[in-house]
């Protein structure tokens, strides 16, 4: 099981516009799946769930913007 985590917003104060501003195709950082590319972003009610195809073997994950700790690349 996983821990949970304080929601990213807490880290840095904009997590929200960085949610708003990820799009298909961009690429991410996570801190444990290392980088890769958006692949999908769906508005869910109060949140945003990113598909990020990760690379180095970790696959495709589904991830919430309030949990998980994305930093978008330039």
């Amino acid at each position: 099981s996983q821990a949970r985590r304080a929601p990213a917003a807490r880290s840095d104060g904009n997590a929200g516009s960085t949610a708003d501003q990820l799009r298909t195709g961009d690429k991410v950082k996570h801190s444990k799946f290392g980088e890769g590319v958006v692949v999908a972003v769906k508005a869910i009610p109060s949140d945003v769930q990113v598909t990020v195809a990760f690379k180095d073997g970790h696959g495709v994950k589904r991830l919430l913007m309030s949990f998980a700790p994305l930093e978008k690349l330039g």
